[in-house]
């Protein structure tokens, strides 16, 4: 005999309780999570049915019931071609992230096995686990584009099915605080990393038939870095990273052998802090970028039992305002289509592995803004021009045990 509602709800709150921690998290939004989901276009709230789900929706975990556990590992590479009036920026090389994950029902005994689910995630660049450089206020820099997809994050979440067409997950995601102190009269340096937390809460329904509704909440995320030397006027503290709070609601249905899904986020940038150069002991400031929007749209067609082909379209809206004064970020919008192909090997009978490979290349819109004030000093003066593209590419193997 199952528990009753509120003995599963107490369970779940009880086994949260050993993986949080202090709150402040989840910077994927460039590319992704994952082969499948970035071929599907990014449409994954609804869908995500694997350790991804840590990102895309917490509760999706659910979906592992009546399966064993899941381990994977992953490759993205991806190479801006970005242009700074005119010319080629110095962020177009191309760059490697790794990831691995697994995903497994846990079992508290007869009858519950498919009740709570346990998901791990982590993504490692590859030439640094962890890069900082805080720029001068009026630096031409692509903010969402360059130092940001160059960091560890760690995505850990748990999910519980309440019932047979509901679950709700949570977790957290793992950035870094980096503090120093900084000797002048002697080249030592000591440093000190924190772990810097942040929520994730998702909602997962099926209403009816093969339709799926889900719905995350992604909390704000803000790496933080401190050097403090032994003169006062020496010392920085400014935000390295930040990442918006986020909400998703995410739709997906199935039609014989097709799966179509999509997303729509809302992104409250209206928070967002970005670090600059200072000498002083505020090295953070608010560029002013407005809340922005995504819409992402997914399908997959399942060939044959063995082969899945999928394709997918997004669009997301640039939050950076026009830059008219001191500063010089660059952005537009994004329009990303992506193709992707899956094989099953244990649906032709072979062992429990699957593969998925993906290709997307995304075109942002080209920007000119001309200065108000006249400072010949400035880079940007008297207007500063944005245009590119990425393109990445990637592949996922999975293991079911």
């Amino acid at each position: 005999m199952q528990p009753r509602f509120p003995a599963k709800v107490l369970l779940f709150l009880s086994f949260l309780c050993l993986v949080s921690g202090p709150v402040e998290a989840n910077p994927m939004d460039t590319f992704g999570y994952g082969s499948r989901a970035i071929g599907m276009g990014g449409a994954a709230t609804a869908t995500a049915d694997s350790y991804e789900a840590c990102y895309y929706n917490p509760a999706g975990l659910a979906r592992l019931a009546g399966k064993g556990p899941e381990l994977g590992l992953g490759v993205l590479m991806y190479r801006p071609f970005l242009k700074v009036n005119g010319r080629d920026s110095e962020a177009n090389r191309t760059r490697v992230l790794y990831d691995v994950g697994i995903a497994s029902p846990i079992p508290f005994g007869k009858g519950v096995w498919d009740m709570l689910f346990l998901g791990i995630n982590v993504q490692i660049p590859g030439a640094r686990v962890y890069s900082i450089r805080a720029r001068a206020p009026n630096e031409p820099h692509f903010p969402f584009l360059e130092d940001t997809n160059r960091r560890l994050v760690l995505n850990v979440a748990a999910a519980l099915r309440l019932w047979k067409n509901v679950a709700i997950g949570a977790g957290f995601s793992m950035l870094p605080d980096v503090y120093g102190v900084l000797r002048v009269d002697d080249p030592s340096t000591s440093v000190d990393v924190d772990l810097n937390l942040s929520p994730n809460v998702g909602l997962l329904i099926e209403p009816i038939g093969e339709m799926v509704i889900g719905i995350t909440w992604r909390g704000a995320n803000r790496s933080f870095i401190s050097v403090v030397s032994m003169d006062p006027d020496l010392q920085v503290d400014a935000y390295d990273y930040s990442t918006p709070h986020e909400i998703a609601l995410g739709v997906a249905g199935k039609v014989g052998p097709v799966v179509l899904s999509g997303d729509f986020t809302y992104y409250f940038y209206r928070y967002f802090k970005q670090s600059k150069a200072t000498t002083g002991a505020n090295g953070s400031n608010a560029p002013g970028l407005s809340d922005a929007v995504a819409v992402r749209l997914g399908a997959e067609w399942r060939v044959i039992d063995a082969v899945q082909l999928r394709a997918g379209f997004s669009w997301i809206q640039s939050p950076v305002p026009a830059q008219e004064g001191e500063t010089n970020l660059l952005d537009g919008d994004r329009y990303t289509g992506s193709l992707g192909l899956g094989f099953d090997a244990a649906a032709i009978g072979g062992p429990p592995i699957q593969l998925d490979a993906h290709v997307a290349w995304s075109y942002m819109t080209a920007n000119n803004d001309a200065k108000t004030d006249f400072n010949p000093d400035n880079p940007g003066f008297p207007s500063i021009s944005s245009s590119g593209s990425i393109l990445n590419a990637g592949l996922t193997a999975k293991v079911s045990f």
